[in-house]
């Protein structure tokens, strides 16, 4: 039963969050990525409820090496992409 619980619970809060998402962070339509802007605390959140299922791009930081390279640990925000788009549009994620 606990068990179940856990599961209820951290579906309740995977549709919260891409609730959050699409309200607050969505991409236009034309553009690739599903989500862009996103501040670095959304993250592990991220990795937990959608693991393989997302390519996360780091934005905001230091380019130091090259101009359109920032590193995750210098970034203050971060797009995601997809890795598996139809799939997602499917779902209704997007």
């Amino acid at each position: 039963m606990n068990k179940q619980m856990e599961l209820l619970n951290e579906k309740y809060h995977k549709e919260a969050l891409v609730e959050a998402l699409n309200r607050n962070y969505k991409s236009p339509e034309a553009e690739e990525s599903f989500w862009k802007g996103l501040p670095m605390h959304y993250l592990p959140l991220m990795k937990k409820y959608f693991r393989g299922e997302f390519v996360y791009r780091p934005r905001g930081g230091s380019y130091n090496t090259m101009p359109f390279n920032c590193r995750m640990a210098d970034a203050t925000s971060f797009a995601v992409y997809s890795l598996m788009p139809m799939t997602h549009k499917e779902q209704g994620l997007v």
